[in-house]
């Protein structure tokens, strides 16, 4: 009897249950449970499992580079962000509504540390969460273009409720590039949330766009529903350098 059981649960991807269903009818008999609460009891722990899975692939489909979280972030050292302010996005909110984050600072200053702990955060609440590098995603871009595939590309990012786009302005590209980062920026207005760290202000933008009408464009569409925060800190990678502690990447 239990070996046909094994096999059926095994069959329908039940491994919660299979792990689980003997020493918790043990427990039940000494508790005198009934069947309903056993059964509860092992269907708690199979929707534990599964939902700890989804989180996992998750957090391995977004991509984050490394492993950053709220708590590890030293607000003291940015007097310009408020804590609370920053933790309430973690909720997720701001996708609801398609919000954007912009986050604008200078090298080092935490940016792309909060990206990803805002990221990872979603993650474990279920959200899917896209993050790259803009260099590494425009290249995806070109290369999706080169292939005729751009829409492919597009319809692909649907699935996610945020994507986070790293160091905006860092390197340059040239009109054809960015180009392609507009058309991305559009397409994803008032559809999906983004979440784009740059060093850049404003008024520096047509150093990414090339020309003032695309540079108005994409400004607008970013900030028509947004939650802008700078971040005005010295760089925590340089007073850790100065103090002589190891730098972290």
């Amino acid at each position: 009897m239990s070996a046909t059981l094994e096999f059926i649960l095994k069959e329908l991807n039940l491994h919660a249950f299979l792990e689980n269903y003997q020493s918790l009818a043990e427990e039940a008999i000494k508790r005198k449970l009934s069947y309903i609460e056993y059964l509860e009891s092992l269907a708690q722990i199979e929707l534990s499992r599964r939902v700890n899975q989804m989180v996992q692939r998750r957090l391995k489909d977004a991509g984050f580079p490394t492993v950053k979280t709220l708590d590890t972030f030293d607000f003291s050292c940015v007097k310009s962000l408020k804590k609370e302010a920053i933790y309430q996005l973690a909720d997720g909110h701001f996708t609801n509504q398609a919000k954007n984050l912009l986050f604008f600072g200078g090298c080092g200053t935490g940016k792309t540390h909060l990206s990803i702990a805002i990221g990872r955060e979603l993650c474990l609440k279920k959200f899917r969460v896209y993050f790259d590098n803009v260099c590494h995603f425009i290249n995806l871009l070109q290369e999706a273009n080169h292939n005729l595939a751009l829409h492919r590309f597009f319809k692909k990012m649907e699935k996610y409720d945020l994507i986070i786009l790293d160091e905006l302005g860092y390197v340059p590209f040239d009109k054809s590039a960015t180009d392609l980062l507009f058309q991305f920026i559009a397409q994803q207005y008032e559809r999906r949330s983004m979440l784009i760290t740059t060093n850049l202000a404003f008024s520096q933008w047509d150093q990414i766009f090339k020309d003032k009408q695309t540079t108005v464009a994409a400004i607008d569409r970013l900030i028509h529903h947004s939650y802008v925060f700078e971040f005005s800190a010295e760089s925590f990678r340089l007073k850790s350098s100065l103090k002589g502690d190891k730098i972290e990447n």
